[in-house]
């Protein structure tokens, strides 16, 4: 049965009756198990007839018709807000019609009297899971305007949404990882398996969309009743959408770029590398090796797990980073501002180049008054400033740290930060028991001095402190930038047998020579961190098999580094 895109979004549930009325002509069909997604996919299976609903993410519900159909790009806060039973067919009395009754709060088509609930039948009633959902944590603000800006206008006309209408707030603000931070939420329902998303993930759902309904509750929570449908456990005054099908979003569908995009940045990678390190250097007082340090951390990810040992993170500390207080003026009460003006221009620049980045002001009242790991609470997962999307940049500022006492939740929160650098995870505490959870953030600590987390690589930065504004740069640059750091970011690498080789046989030799001349001997961890730079600097100029030249070039780097540290703190040294 063909429907256009515009009926479809402008009337799902229409769309979605006849092909109910399809389904049930088959005599061993079953209601309960009706599944419209199949012919969603296929009408939606392309970006342009994607891009056409309208998001919920920058549009606010109350703008939106009620039974209309949106998508929403988000993070799974909640999945287990609990498990519906719902009418989802029953049998008009009059004619003997069955009538789908799913993907809405509301039964159509009915009048008082029709049915009786206790009388409807086992195979007409169905289950689906409630999930609460939060717009991505964040999510930086050019990559909104290209995942949502874009096509907003056309979603708008399509169905005839005025520009008039006010924002919305989350009634739950607990639920949302950074406080005080404008985000969009859902109650969720899918329909099916209960294990259709796990805590954590990044989804896009497509779905009908129902208003809040305004319910007097209690905590936050409320039992919605009406004479058609069996009592359900839900939030007050927040929207719902019933999900017709969804899809994980992971790295390849996560950018906002096309694949041919991608595609066609990698023949350009050694001229944007250069720069792009100038760029990043002006965030840094203009050091080059800081800069290129940085580069390494943005394309870095987690690629694969050995016996609890996460493989390729890279969590970076620049020590030797300036405070410079901003003026009284200048001050911002939202707790997550930036208490240093540097701070606040490496906070702008990495801002610039990634989708989701979180700066965290490490200050005693932040750690002592804000929960860094998500809590269960009475059956409802509170989140943590921590519970954030793989492959956000958390840049952990440690210039915000004054003196002052650690509490018991400050203490346990330096303990989550701790586990989240060396380990790339994060615990989420529950009533009788913690569930750990892996990560994959690229983690940046800027200090004065040594860090109070065991980071992964420590490089002193080495100049002076210039400027308070960024380079302005055209933004067709800076999707240069962000195109580069997405392909090499993902870029397949591989090292041949025979430099592996020679590699390993360098490290020998080393090893000997430093025992002759009874200086310090590499370690094992050395030859660890000299592979994983000479991973992230082969991607970083574009190639995906290491040679000799970009392992020296690694190597190089690792030399300035350690004289830099033996000049300095040699406590620090690595």
């Amino acid at each position: 049965m063909p429907n256009t895109v515009p009926e479809s979004i402008s009337s799902p549930l229409a769309v979605i009756a006849t092909l109910f009325d399809e389904y049930v002509q088959d005599p061993a069909a079953q209601p309960s198990e009706f599944d419209p997604a199949n012919h969603f996919k296929s009408l939606f299976s392309d970006d342009n007839a994607r891009n056409k609903i309208p998001s919920i993410n920058n549009v606010p519900v109350q703008r939106l018709p009620k039974n209309t159909l949106v998508r929403f790009r988000c993070l799974v806060q909640d999945p287990q807000m609990g498990q519906e039973l719902f009418v989802a067919a029953y049998k008009k009395p009059n004619d003997g019609r069955v009538v789908c009754t799913g993907y809405t709060e509301d039964l159509r088509d009915t009048e008082a009297g029709e049915f009786d609930i206790d009388d409807v039948a086992n195979h007409y009633l169905g289950e689906r899971s409630v999930v609460y959902c939060v717009s991505p944590p964040g999510e930086t603000s050019w990559a909104k305007q290209r995942l949502y800006g874009r096509d907003i206008s056309d979603a708008m006309n399509q169905l005839n949404i005025n520009e008039e209408g006010e924002e919305h707030k989350s009634p739950l603000p607990n639920k949302y990882p950074l406080p005080g931070a404008k985000h969009t939420s859902a109650a969720v329902k899918f329909y099916g398996s209960a294990d259709a998303v796990k805590v954590g993930q990044m989804v896009e759902v497509i779905g009908v969309l129902s208003h809040p309904q305004k319910i007097e509750s209690t905590e936050g929570t409320a039992v919605a009743t009406d004479e058609y449908t069996l009592p359900t456990v839900s939030y007050a005054d927040v929207p719902v959408i019933h999900a017709i099908t969804h899809r994980m979003l992971e790295h390849a569908n996560t950018a906002p770029f096309s694949s041919a995009e991608l595609n066609d940045v990698s023949a350009q990678a050694y001229d944007i590398r250069e720069k792009l390190l100038d760029y990043i250097s002006s965030a840094f007082g203009g050091d080059k090796l800081v800069s290129e340090y940085v580069l390494l951390l943005l394309l870095s990810r987690v690629t694969g797990k050995v016996s609890g040992l996460k493989i390729g993170q890279f969590a970076l500390n620049v020590v030797n980073f300036p405070v410079i207080k901003p003026n009284t003026e200048q001050q911002s009460s939202k707790k997550l501002s930036p208490k240093n003006v540097a701070s606040k221009l490496v906070f702008e620049l990495i801002e610039n180049l990634v989708h989701h980045c979180v700066g965290v002001p490490l200050s005693i009242e932040l750690l002592n008054g804000t929960r860094f790991m998500p809590k269960s609470e009475n059956e409802n997962l509170e989140a943590g400033l921590l519970q954030l999307t793989d492959g956000t940049a958390v840049i952990l500022d440690e210039t915000a740290m004054t003196e002052g006492t650690l509490g018991d939740l400050g203490v346990r929160n330096v303990q989550v930060i701790q586990e989240l650098v060396t380990q790339q995870s994060l615990t989420y505490v529950f009533p009788y028991s913690n569930y750990v959870f892996d990560t994959d953030y690229s983690i940046l600590c800027l200090s004065e001095g040594k860090s109070i987390l065991p980071n992964d690589c420590v490089v002193p930065l080495q100049s002076s402190f210039t400027t308070e504004e960024l380079p302005q740069l055209d933004e067709q640059v800076l999707d240069l930038f962000r195109l580069y750091i997405q392909f090499a970011r993902y870029s397949e690498y591989s090292i041949d047998p025979k430099m592996s080789d020679d590699i390993t046989e360098s490290f020998v030799q080393e090893r000997k020579a430093a025992q002759q001349n009874k200086s310090k001997l590499p370690t094992q961890e050395d030859l660890m961190r000299w592979m994983s730079m000479a991973r992230l600097v082969a991607l970083s100029f574009g190639e995906g098999k290491l040679t000799k030249e970009i392992y020296n070039h690694a190597r190089s780097m690792d030399l300035e580094r350690t004289k830099r540290l033996l000049g300095g703190d040699q406590e620090a040294a690595k």
